[in-house]
This record gives structure tokens, C-alpha cells and sequence, in this order.
């Protein structure tokens, strides 16, 4: 109980700027036990539970304070301009949209003579905190962050000392800026695309860990069909993990009845071509015709996309665009020590393939 007062009381007094800016060098935890008169047990206590929720970070042997982005000449600016390098953080390496967006960043960084040091998590939150931390002591500039879909760590992000972006999504709670595409209005677009071609019941397929709030392309999808008399309800919206094949086949059973039952076309947009791909692999062995009963899109033009059996169509965007203006975020951040305010998005367009089918005219 009195490690959780001082802890309070210490979070205040940071807070507060009692301790100096973000990136200051924060008392040890002899000296901190000597000038609060604790046990050198209880202080260290209590930098843990700061350290935990962020506002302390440990870097070598010392401890700093982070408040946000580090103020310049603080000891960790000084540390982390030392070295013409820039920490990346994925959650995990073997998502194929992430591994393209890596190989056009370190394409642009390397033009620049940026070293780049990539690091995955896995999904891990514990892990993610360490290898940010991680980063700071090994001298980077700033982060690119292809983050978990965790909310766990908005207040660690908020409070993370070197300039950070996001690639994928915005976090929820947390300020720090983000380069995504047109989410929500490529939502809307997939959803006329899908009523125009003649499809008249329409579902999202999305990852289980993803709420609501986090998918954009959902409600994008969900507005446009309520502004034009249809109401997508929660049967509407199927949620599996993408290695979840007993799901897969829950669904794709799931569909095949409702089309049965009613006779008429479905459609179904995918978080991604991935989704997309083994659904329809799944729909296919449920003896479900993509697209004349069924019809399919997906998004991020993966190579497995264009390359599966059935091609799918899918939202397409650059790469390469996204990737040049995450890094023209992050070098403002860095030069600035400041979130920008305004933050671009990438545009996108629909690729019809033969995952959907136009029956418009019949």
C-alpha cells in the first residue's frame, strides 16, 4: 500500500515537470531512497511500477524521465541522435503486407544512408514495450511501428521519449501520428462496388481480436449500406483468426445456408486478401460457387491475391507511397520534436477480378 501511494505520488511529480522534460535524467534509486528516506526495496519498487506504465525508462545505467517525444538537448537526444539509424517494430514477420512495406522502407532509408534495425514482437505486449525501450538505448532517431491490435499500450506510446509513427491504423487513445489508406471511404467504395454489381445481402469478414472501433473499412462498409436502407446487424460481421480452420469452416457453412435460404447473391468484403483467399478456399469445399452466389474481396493486392487459384479482387494502393510518407512524418517529428497535426492517407482503388462476377444487367 505505501509503494502504491509514492508510486502515485512520484507519477504527479513527473507529471508535473518536477523532474525535468521528457528525456531528463531522473534521479538513481540509491539516491531516490536517500532523498525520500525508503528502503532501497521500495524504491526500486517503485521504478519498476514507473517504468511499467511509462513514465520512467531504463537505458544503459541510467533512468530518464518520458513525457513524450525527448526535448532537445536532454541526455536521451543526445543519445538518440548519436547514430544515423531508425528502430522498426513489427508484430509480426511473417505478415506478407508488413514484408512489403519493410522492403520499400528499408529501400528508401538505405538511399538516404539510414541503418535500419527490425525487430518483431509477435504480438507480444511485454516483448513490443522492450523492444521500443530497446531502441533508445541503441541510439535511434525514431520508430516505425506496425503495432499489435492491442490498445494495451496507449499510454506507453503517448509517453514513448523518440519520435514514433504507426503504418496500418490509428491507435486508439494514443496521439502519436499514423499513415493508413483511405480506410473508411474504401469501405464505402467496396460496399457500392459489391451493390452494383448485383449482390444483395452483404457480410465482413474481419480478425476476432479487431473491435469495431479499430476497423475503419468496416464502418465504412456498415455507413454505406445504412445511408441506402440496408442494416448490416451483427450477423452481418464474422470474426475468426486467420489460423483458425475450424472457424473457416463455420463460416463458409454459415454462408452457404443463408444463400440457400434466400436464394439470392452475397457479398462479402475481407480485412485483407489473406481472409479472403482461404475463405474462398473453404466456400469452394462447402460446394459454394465464388462469385455467382458468393462474391469475394479482399484488400492490400497481395501476390497471393492475383496468384490464387480463383484470382480475388482486392483494394490496391502503393506501397510505396505509404512508405515515403511514413518516413516524411517521422524526419518532421524527428526535426520538430512535435506530432504533426495533419496527416495524409493513401488512396485506393477496387480490382475486379474473378473472385467477383457482374450481374447487374441480368
Amino acid at each position: 500500500m505505501k509503494t502504491k501511494k509514492l508510486t502515485a505520488e512520484a507519477e504527479n511529480a513527473i507529471a508535473a515537470g518536477l523532474y525535468g522534460p521528457s528525456g531528463a535524467r531522473f534521479p538513481s534509486v540509491r539516491q531516490y531512497m536517500q532523498e525520500t528516506g525508503i528502503s532501497y526495496k521500495t524504491a526500486y519498487g517503485i521504478f519498476k511500477a514507473l517504468e511499467e506504465k511509462g513514465h520512467l525508462l531504463l537505458t544503459g545505467n541510467g533512468w530518464y524521465v518520458t513525457r513524450g517525444i525527448c526535448a532537445v538537448d536532454t541526455p536521451l537526444y543526445t543519445l538518440s541522435k548519436s547514430k544515423r539509424r531508425i528502430g522498426i517494430h513489427v508484430k509480426e514477420i511473417n505478415n506478407p503486407y508488413i514484408a512489403e512495406n519493410l522492403r520499400n522502407i528499408q529501400k528508401l532509408l538505405r538511399q538516404r544512408g539510414i541503418e535500419t534495425l527490425i525487430s518483431t514482437s509477435e504480438n507480444d505486449e511485454a516483448e513490443e514495450r522492450r523492444i521500443l525501450a530497446s531502441f533508445v538505448g541503441l541510439g535511434c532517431r525514431g520508430v516505425i511501428n506496425f503495432p499489435s491490435v492491442s490498445e494495451g499500450l496507449a499510454d506507453f506510446y503517448n509517453r514513448y521519449p523518440l519520435p514514433m509513427v504507426f503504418i496500418g491504423r490509428q491507435i486508439e487513445g494514443c496521439a502519436l501520428p499514423f499513415i493508413a489508406t483511405d480506410n473508411y471511404q474504401t469501405g464505402r467504395r467496396v460496399g457500392k462496388f459489391l451493390r452494383s454489381m448485383g449482390y444483395g445481402e452483404f457480410y465482413y469478414l474481419a480478425p476476432s481480436v479487431l473491435s469495431e472501433t479499430q476497423n475503419e473499412r468496416y464502418r465504412g462498409f456498415r455507413d454505406y449500406f445504412r445511408e441506402n436502407g440496408l442494416f448490416l446487424s451483427s450477423e452481418n460481421l464474422y470474426k475468426s483468426d486467420l489460423e483458425d480452420d475450424n472457424m473457416f469452416r463455420f463460416i463458409a457453412e454459415a454462408l452457404k445456408r443463408k444463400q440457400r435460404a434466400s436464394g439470392g447473391r452475397l457479398g462479402l468484403f475481407c480485412l485483407n486478401d489473406l481472409f479472403a483467399v482461404k475463405i474462398i478456399s473453404y466456400l469452394n469445399r462447402a460446394q459454394v460457387n465464388v462469385p455467382r452466389e458468393v462474391g469475394v474481396v479482399g484488400y492490400d493486392n497481395l501476390p497471393v491475391a492475383a496468384q490464387s487459384a480463383l484470382a480475388v479482387t482486392t483494394v490496391s494502393y502503393s506501397f510505396k507511397e505509404l512508405s515515403q510518407k511514413a518516413l516524411s512524418i517521422l524526419e518532421e517529428a524527428v526535426k520538430t520534436r512535435e506530432i504533426p497535426q495533419k496527416l495524409p492517407t493513401v488512396e485506393s482503388v477496387i480490382l475486379a477480378r474473378k473472385s467477383t462476377c457482374d450481374f447487374s444487367d441480368s
